[in-house]
């Protein structure tokens, strides 16, 4: 235990100390504590903004130490802690605010920065701790820690104890002053590892778990979310702030913590916080310096179960508000579930959650008790999310929370709905949830049936209907509007991001996303026209009906579009009807819908008539009714008769008489009338004829849906309704409706779900089981489900709607389904009925402030954007704008359907109601109910009364647009509106309030711009432009107040069009023009199509946007007859036929023929597949357009698309010259007749021998025909004597040369050699290419393919250069007769291949050679047209086989081709043949080569040998410059097999084999060097590869650049290899011999000797590759003769010095130590001495160790007895030379000789030749002859090199005088390689077994 002493002030100031204690205490004024283990952590990777969590948690285990140790003594201790970063100083007060600690402390934690900035005041604290935070192997410790004057500020402003933590090794790495501190820690040991202390670790291993574990939340395999115990939803509110943190850290440590509770673990310290009027337990949980809050709730599931609800992440002051509203909420549960809830098990040290199998009520009965808070802020109301992987991936990963989207928790009867299996209705007011349920419902299947297909799980969606093997889940989803189709499309896309990642694409991209109805292309745009054949990728499929229809009507024939010519050319084209302008500009002036109807049809109709109904009914009645009952049209007919219409007045649910409906029959008739002399339709007209065709047998070809899902069901007609049955065979369980027949007052509907069921039963189930003959009783019913719970507002406004439900349950039971009431667990103010004296109320509410008198206000800032005025109708809604301005959002009721708002201000409904006093009959319902006594009232009549369903209807829509507050106006309290008021009041649902009051509340409302701009974006999505606009301008926003504005404008003017279209046009024209301006081009080109201003459209689609819109362009030109625009626009389209057939109906000929010449030649993707006919008959016109000018003919008759047409049409009009003009070019089959007739003898010659030269070479009956041998076919005699005749009459040099080719194409199987060498002669004589290669060709084949014994080997091969006259003359075949004719026919390929290659890359530089060109073209059986084309004859030769012949265009029998193509093609064709070929000869060769050896003696044998092998090498080169993929590898086994055998000869066992003049030359060769080379590469390339050395490579490298200059930089390879440093020495020096000084060589000699040492003593038979005895040997006898050369005069043997001579750097090395002999130094000779020791050391050890030395042999030698004779023979002639060239004792020379003669001639029978010149005494002055002689007979003569002519005097040993069988070379010619040569090769040699030469004295 240490102790450290820190100064402490008292509380009078003095100074004392306190002692405090700790595990570890850190002496000294300056201590290091050094946190190894810690990580920093940039948040969302910003460099200032750096966290170490691991020394944050150090940090505070030190402080809570020391506060802890304060207890125990007096005084004041003051703590100042620092860090670089603000991160890391919130991290440090957030843990340190969890502990408490008393007056006694004073603790600070700060930056850096204002720890400077508090200079002076830290002089009182006694320990500063200072947090580096920095922790990394790069040393980076950033700006702060790398300034030294903070630094040094830090380091002197300490008084007392400072305390450094941080990482010891970043701070030394980082090279800073901070390096210098660790140092001096560690010198003075005030350095502390914080891991050796007990404490400290504890809290460092802890840390570092929980930050593995977070590392590891994006994983979904964690082991965290395998442990989860407890179901966890959080609220909406912690979504939402949760998403603001900016620290990932933070966001980590949150979900974290929340994950551990998920997990059972619940912390030691918490607390319990509750009011007192709380009866459930409230915890809350401090995380990251806030607060999580939460309660245990009950959830009902499969069975009940406890989860944890997390309602909020907040700040401490928050929480007491937070509590007492959840306080109130706790109060309305039962006391069973709260008991429920408090509940607590534990399974050891983990809280786990309980369950119940039985459910529990969660509510009181009785009096309803309400949250007193608004809808917005209800706690009850509130949304929450279930914690699981998916969700933290998402909130991890998601930027803000407008960009994420997370499935919420639904309730306990929506998760019934969703789960039920089969086919359902759902039924529900407005606000009660059931599109979410739909959505759900879709989301949840699509999980379960991929789970399926894995094996996972047996879904309850994959039924039996469900076609499995599909692979794909087909859903649909239809809605009425658009704009709520666009929600639920972006809300199931996100919901399907979230569950399968990136496959789904969210379509919007944030919450400001508008609906564009304005744009009605754009939407659904990428979805095609028809179910035919739908992308899996579309699925789940979310559209509006309107779009469903439009592709059912594409999924049967005979389209209903059809019948309007405007639309007839859009329906064959390939954008489809959605994507056509004229479409949508078709349908918004010919679709009838109700404004259309009440505007532009209404005033036509009698007016006895129309002054009795009203328009709304009426339409209604047509729609729902007349045309849209499900039993019309069954037999054919669209609508209902007379009678059977008027007798649905006698039906119970009937509202009308019949005196009413014969009325609205005549107006139907009228309506019938009118329209179909407009040329309109309705919707109605499209659904009928679709039935219709279905009903006459026409076939669905579409896909078939698995599940349907309709929203709004209410919106639809019975007979739309029961199109779906086409769709989707599913009935049973395929189907879910969902809607409100309460909000049916859409002009034109009339819904029940009453009659849903009954159709449901007749048009899906019956029928169904009517085909599957099942019985009655099988048949399942769909469940109705009634939701009753309100979401979207308070307990006031539901029970005010519900009154006026009553009153249609009462008046009218047949028109709505009853439900249950609703009911919500908000309260919330009452409706309010506004009294106002004034008679325009809205005046005095928005009126200026300045014109008000003291006792009036007014709204001066208007309505806020969350409030709204609503109206009648349009008339009413326009005056109150006027009046008003842009002081508040006015709509119609009708326009506010499917919208809500915050407050809803209700004027002037009852006042302007049609009904007028018959609202009086309210009193009768209130009487009946016992809410009035008076009985004056009048009675009910359904006749009289019956808009009263329809107004009660209206009013109910408008009360439910409301969330909070309502406000009913009314400008006088009458008759109108009194009876309501009366009937609201008489069950105290509203209260009064009075306009002053209702003044002073609306003015507390203030709107910020976003909230202005979100209402907008609501406002625009549902049409409503002119309020939208007025909403974007109270944003600011003013692009997209003037897209409003356009939108508006476009739309008023649309509905004036076709009573006014001048107006209508302005209005639309207008709208355009805002459109450019804000650059909606799209929009602003639908403007101008409506009002059929098509060339400013067809511009517009030109210039602002990319070829994506030309055809559009060209489509809007058309229809403004600009022809030339038009023909351009789909020119640039690539739209062949619509081009043509503007160019042909505006007599545009030029240019259309222009258009067919570029899509030729650009081979353009385009719709080229037009008719044969129509483009004949084009041409034709462009013929007949220019028959004045005969050049315009010619290029007309060009582009014709069959020749066969072309050649008639010429014919026709005896254009006999043009006709052969054209087919030359365009190398089509010729008529040769119609050439001689021309005169063209030549040509027509020509284009015979082409035909035959085609059919010969690619049989048109075999596919994939390889080009050679020559083939006969029936008429090739013919054909050829054709040809000849024809030449015949042109000249007598085409003559000779037809009749050349004529012969060399004739296919003789006899073909004689001497024969083809005379045609081959003669065609090189005429010059001519075609010929020349065949013959040369056939030459080579009967080479190839003869037998071996038919070859001559000649014994003196001649290889550099080949007399080919001699050759053919002769008529022989040799392997150079074969290497003669195989590179004559190389050489021309590659003259061919060259042509081709310029070809190819378009070079400037062409050769002008028509005999190269014309044998590349017809050899393939091709025809040039022009530079650009070729046609080819031989489409499915072996040459195209790798080609897609779909790409060309064909005309006869021929392919067009480009040019570079075909060349690109005949390079792999002749790159393939030249490959395949050339191994053909080196096979041939190596077969020669096998069989010289049976035939020839040894040493000819040996040079033929070699010669082969530079023959294939040659070959195998010029094959491998191909570079030709060989699939086969057959490259590589030659190349092995030719660098083994190469090896082998050049380095023989016998080394005598090389030893003679030819073989000198031969190695010499430029092949011979070249494979020398590639060699010794490999070599080194396998010692490189495996980084180290064994001695047998080490061998062959040594001998392979001893035996020539390969010019290889060895060392780069061997750099890195392990290797001998002797070894490395004489590597590294072997290439620059030539410069070497003497003490250099002298370096040399010494490690080669070391070297050769150092591998002879190594045991072989450890060795896994050991060097072979000839490789030893001959290393040293390079060794011995470099030795030798340190003197004036020495001996050698010719085969010695030859191996000299095959280095140049050897051979000059060599020289130039003969020249400055007279330099020798001492030290020369005395290596020369060691060397000569050291070789007689391994001679000796070999020559008496013969057992070792047999067995090396028979290891690693092929030849054993050759090898042994060899070897012992080679070992004594080193002996000998050895002696000769030094001072060595002859008496130790007689003891080698006596051991060499001790061998037995028996085994030795080489060892006679030496033997025989030592059989007698020997004396010292007969060895130099007897040694000579024998080497003269042995066949390697004795060499003498001498630094002068006569060198007697200056030997060593005097006794050795001149010998006549010595070869002596002295200086001067020793420099000079061919003398040289000529003297070690002399003819008056003598004879001897391996030379034949003499030898003489030079």
């Amino acid at each position: 235990m240490f102790c450290v002493f820190i100064s402490a002030n008292s509380d009078e100031g003095s100074s004392s100390s306190c002692l405090l204690s700790s595990s570890i205490m850190y002496g000294g004024p300056l201590s290091f504590i050094n946190v190894s283990d810690g990580r920093e952590d940039a948040d969302d990777g910003d460099p200032h903004c750096i966290r170490n969590v691991v020394e944050a948690a150090v940090v505070f285990q030190l402080t809570r130490s020391l506060i802890q140790g304060k207890k125990k003594t007096q005084g004041i201790l003051s703590i100042f802690i620092i860090s670089p970063y603000d991160s890391q100083v919130a991290l440090i007060q957030d843990k340190l605010g969890m502990f408490s600690y008393n007056n006694t402390v004073i603790l600070k934690v700060q930056t850096v920065e204002r720890f400077q900035e508090d200079d002076g005041n830290a002089a009182c604290d006694d320990l500063i701790i200072f947090s580096t935070v920095r922790a990394n192997d790069t040393g980076s410790i950033g700006e702060v820690l790398s300034c030294s004057k903070k630094a040094d500020f830090i380091l002197k402003r300490t008084c007392h104890c400072l305390w450094i933590v941080g990482s010891s090794s970043t701070l030394i790495k980082s090279g800073s002053a901070w390096e210098a501190v660790v140092r001096d820690t560690q010198d003075r040991r005030c350095f502390f590892n914080a891991h050796e202390d007990e404490l400290l670790s504890k809290s460092i291993v802890k840390i570092k778990e929980d930050l593995n574990q977070m590392d590891s939340l994006l994983d979904k395999d964690s082991v965290i979310f395998r442990t989860l115990r407890w179901t966890v939803v959080f609220s909406d509110e912690f979504k939402t702030k949760f998403m603001t943190i900016k620290s990932r850290y933070s966001k980590r440590e949150v979900l974290y913590f929340l994950l551990k509770l998920a997990g059972g673990w619940r912390p030691r310290n918490y607390n319990t916080v509750a009011d007192e009027s709380s009866v459930q337990i409230i915890k809350k949980y401090r995380v990251g310096g806030m607060y999580v809050v939460c309660t245990v709730d009950v959830m009902m599931n499969l069975e009940c179960t406890q989860v944890l609800k997390i309602w909020d992440f907040c700040h401490l002051f928050e929480i007491p508000s937070l509590v007492k509203r959840l306080g109130e909420i706790f109060q309305l549960h039962t006391k069973e579930y709260v008991n429920r809830c408090n509940l607590k098990q534990l399974e050891r040290k983990l809280e786990v959650p309980i369950s119940w199998k039985n459910g529990v009520k969660q509510f009181k009965t009785g009096d309803p008790h309400y949250e007193s808070s608004g809808v917005s802020e209800s706690l009850l109301l509130i949304k929450f999310y279930s914690l699981s992987s998916n969700v933290v991936h998402h909130l991890l990963t998601g930027r803000d929370g407008s960009e994420l989207h997370l499935p919420f928790e639904v309730t306990d009867q929506e998760r019934e709905m969703i789960m039920y299996p089969k086919s359902a209705f759902i039924l529900g007011r407005s606000g009660t949830g059931k599109t979410t349920i739909l959505t759900t419902k879709l989301i949840q299947r699509e999980q379960l049936y991929y789970l399926s297909l894995e094996g996972l799980y047996n879904p309850i969606v994959c039924s039996s209907r469900v076609r499995s093997e599909n692979r794909i889940l087909r859903q649909l989803v239809l809605t009425v509007n658009s704009r709520l189709s666009t929600a639920i499309k972006n809300h199931v896309s996100c919901m399907m991001s979230f569950t399968y990642g990136d496959e789904y694409k969210v379509s919007s991209s944030g919450n400001l996303y508008m609906c564009n109805r304005d744009d009605s292309i754009g939407e659904y745009s990428d979805i095609p026209d028809s179910f035919t054949r739908l992308h899996p990728r579309y699925f789940p499929l979310v559209i509006s009906f309107w779009k469903f229809l439009v592709m059912l009507d594409g999924s049967v024939v005979n389209s209903f579009f059809g019948r309007f010519e405007e639309l007839k050319g859009i329906l064959s084209d390939e954008r489809g009807l959605w994507s056509s302008t004229v479409f949508h500009a078709f349908i918004r002036q010919k679709k009838v819908s109700y404004e259309h109807f009440s505007s532009n049809y209404w005033r036509h109709f009698d007016v006895n008539l129309t002054r009795k109904l009203e328009p709304s009914l009426v339409f209604k009645e047509i729609v729902c009714h007349i045309k849209g009952r499900d039993c019309c049209g069954q037999l054919g007919g669209s609508f209902l008769s007379r009678d059977e219409y008027i007798s649905l007045s006698e039906a119970r649910v009937s509202t009308l008489s019949s005196t009413l409906r014969g009325w609205v029959y005549d107006i139907f008739l009228a309506y019938e009338n009118k329209k179909l002399k407009k040329g309109d339709f309705d919707l109605s007209d499209l659904v009928n004829d679709i039935h219709h065709r279905f009903c006459e047998g026409s076939a669905y070809a579409g896909v078939q849906m698995d599940f349907v899902y309709v929203d709004e069901i209410q919106d639809l007609t019975m007979k739309q309704i029961s199109l779906l049955k086409y769709v989707c065979p599913n009935h049973e369980d395929g189907f879910v409706f969902a809607g409100d027949t309460a909000q049916t007052i859409a002009s034109g509907n009339d819904f029940r779900f009453e009659d849903l069921k009954a159709l449901f039963y007749t048009q899906f189930q019956l029928k169904s089981m009517i085909e599957n003959k099942q019985h009655a009783a099988d048949i399942f019913s769909p469940q109705l489900f009634n939701l009753t719970q309100n979401f979207r507002t308070h307990s006031g406004i539901l029970k005010l709607a519900q009154s006026v439900v009553d009153l249609v349950y009462c008046f009218f039971p047949f028109t709505v389904d009853r439900l249950p009431p609703e009911h919500s667990f908000v309260g919330g103010e009452l409706p309010s009925i506004i009294h106002s004296s004034d008679d325009n109320a809205i005046a005095t509410i928005f009126q200026d402030s300045g014109h008000l008198n003291e006792t009036t206000s007014s709204i001066s800032n208007g309505f806020g954007a969350g409030q709204v005025i609503l109206v009648r109708d349009d008339k009413t809604r326009h005056e109150i704008t006027m009046l008003i301005g842009k002081k508040a959002i006015v709509l119609t009721v009708l326009e506010s359907k499917g919208l809500e708002f915050q407050d809803v201000f209700l004027y002037n409904f009852f006042n302007s109601s049609p009904l007028r006093s018959q609202w009086r009959v309210i009193y009768n319902y209130m009487h009946t109910h016992s809410l009035l006594d008076s009985t004056q009232f009048p009675s009910f009549d359904v006749n009289k009364h019956s808009l009263l369903c329809s107004e009660l209807k209206l009013l109910y829509v408008a009360i439910t647009r409301t969330r909070q507050r309502l406000w009913i106006c009314d400008a006088t309290i009458g008759d109108d509106s009194k009876p309501m008021f009366d009937y609201w009041n008489s069950l105290h649902l509203v209260r009064t309030m009075e306009l002053k009051e209702f003044l002073v509340q609306t003015n507390q409302v203030a709107n910020s711009e976003i909230e202005w701009k979100n209402c907008g974006v609501k406002l625009f999505s549902e049409g409503n432009y002119e309020m939208a606009a007025i909403s974007f301008d109270r944003a600011g926003d003013v692009y997209w107040g003037r897209w409003a504005k356009a939108a508006h404008l476009r739309a008023s003017g649309s509905r004036i069009l076709q009573t006014n279209f001048e107006n209508g046009s302005k209005s639309i024209n207008k709208a355009a023009e805002m459109y450019e301006e804000i650059k909606k081009y799209s929009m602003a080109a639908q403007c101008y199509i409506e009002i059929k201003c098509f060339k400013k459209a067809g511009l517009i689609y030109m210039k602002k946007f990319d070829d994506s819109r030309l055809e559009e362009a060209g489509d809007c030109f058309m229809e403004a007859q600009c022809w030339n625009l038009a023909s351009q626009a789909y020119n640039k389209a690539n739209k062949f036929s619509k081009c043509l057939s503007v160019c042909s109906k505006a007599r545009l000929f030029p240019y259309g023929f222009h258009c067919i010449e570029r899509w030729k030649i650009e081979c353009c993707d385009c719709d080229f597949n037009v008719d044969r006919d129509f483009i004949a008959s084009f041409l034709e016109k462009c013929v007949l357009y220019g028959l004045d000018d005969r050049k315009n003919v010619l290029r007309f008759v060009k582009s014709f698309s069959c020749s066969e047409d072309m050649r008639n049409f010429l014919l026709s009009r005896d254009y006999m010259n043009a006709l052969i003009d054209i087919e030359s070019q365009i190398g089509t089959k010729i008529d040769p007749n119609i050439l001689q007739e021309a005169g063209l003898c030549e040509e027509a010659s020509s284009y015979v021998l082409f035909q035959v030269l085609l059919y010969s070479l690619w049989d048109q009956n075999t596919e994939g025909s390889t080009g050679w041998p020559l083939t006969d076919f029936n008429r090739k005699a013919a054909l050829l004597k054709r040809a000849k005749s024809l030449a015949k009459k042109s000249s007598s040099y085409l003559y000779d040369c037809v009749c050349l080719e004529a012969c060399v194409l004739c296919n003789h199987s006899g073909d004689r050699l001497l024969d083809l060498i005379m045609h081959f002669n003669h065609a090189i004589e005429l010059d001519h290419f075609i010929s020349v290669f065949i013959t040369a060709r056939k030459i080579l084949d009967i080479h190839l393919h003869s037998e071996i014994c038919s070859f001559h080997r000649e014994e003196n091969p001649e290889f550099e250069a080949y007399d080919s006259h001699l050759m053919i003359s002769e008529g022989k075949m040799s392997s150079s007769s074969l290497m003669f004719i195989w590179n004559y026919c190389k050489e021309m390929v590659i003259d061919v291949l060259g042509y081709l290659r310029l070809i190819s890359e378009k070079s400037q530089d062409m050769v002008d050679s028509k005999n190269c060109e014309r044998f590349c073209y017809e050899f393939l059986g091709v025809r040039k047209i022009n530079d650009q084309k070729c046609a080819v004859r031989s489409s499915y030769a072996h040459w195209m086989k790798n080609v897609d012949h779909s790409s060309f265009h064909e005309i006869d029998d021929y392919v067009i081709m480009e040019i570079q193509q075909f060349a690109s093609l005949s390079i792999i064709y002749w790159t393939e043949v030249l490959f395949y070929v050339g191994m053909e000869v080196v096979d041939k060769l190596r077969s020669l080569h096998i069989h010289s050896a049976k035939n020839l003696s040894s040493q000819v044998y040996t040079e033929v040998e070699l010669a082969d092998l530079i023959y294939i090498s040659e070959v195998l080169k010029s094959i491998k410059d191909l570079d030709y993929h060989d699939p086969k590898n057959s490259m590589i086994s030659q190349l092995n097999f030719l660098k083994h055998s190469f090896f082998s000869i050049v380095f023989p066992v016998d080394w005598r084999r090389t030893a003679t003049k030819k073989m000198f030359l031969l190695r010499n060769s430029k092949n011979s060097l070249e494979l020398y080379r590639e060699i010794l590469l490999e070599n080194m390339v396998i010692v490189k590869n495996h980084k180290k050395m064994r001695f047998g490579q080490i061998g062959r490298i040594a001998m392979l650049m001893f035996g020539t200059c390969s010019g290889v930089n060895q060392m780069a390879y061997l750099e890195d290899t392990f290797l001998c440093p002797e070894w490395k020495v004489v590597i590294n020096q072997l290439n620059t011999l030539n410069i070497l000084s003497i003490s250099q060589q002298i370096c040399l000699v010494e490690n080669l000797s070391v070297g050769l040492r150092t591998m002879f003593y190594v045991d072989f038979k450890k060795e896994v590759d050991y060097v072979t005895p000839q490789c030893f040997v001959y290393l040293v006898d390079r060794l011995v003769i470099f030795a030798s050369s340190f003197q004036r005069s020495y001996y050698s043997t010719r085969s010695s010095i030859l191996e000299v001579m095959m280095n140049p750097n050897q051979h000059q090395c060599l020289f130039n130590n003969l020249s400055r002999s007279s330099s020798f130094s001492a030290e020369s000779f005395t290596c020369m001495h060691k060397t000569f020791d050291s070789a007689v050391d391994m001679i000796t050890q070999l020559m008496y160790s013969a057992n070792l030395t047999k067995d090396w042999i028979e290891r690693l030698s092929n030849n054993q007895n050759s090898s042994i004779q060899l070897l012992i023979s080679k070992l004594f002639i080193m002996i000998g030379l050895i002696y000769l060239n030094s001072d060595m004792e002859y008496d130790y020379l007689k003891y080698f000789i006596h051991s060499f003669k001790s061998y037995s001639s028996t085994d030795y029978d080489l060892l006679t030749k030496f033997g025989k010149f030592f059989g007698g005494g020997l004396e010292v002055k007969n060895f130099k002859d007897n040694f000579a002689t024998a080497l003269d007979e042995f066949g390697d003569p004795l060499v003498m090199i001498d630094h002068e002519k006569k060198s007697d005097d200056v030997l060593l040993h005097s006794s050795l005088k001149f010998c006549s069988k010595q070869i002596v070379i002295n200086l001067s010619c020793l420099n000079e390689k061919d003398t040289m040569l000529d003297q070690l090769f002399q003819k008056n040699q003598l004879s001897s077994s391996y030379g034949t030469d003499d030898s003489s004295t030079i």
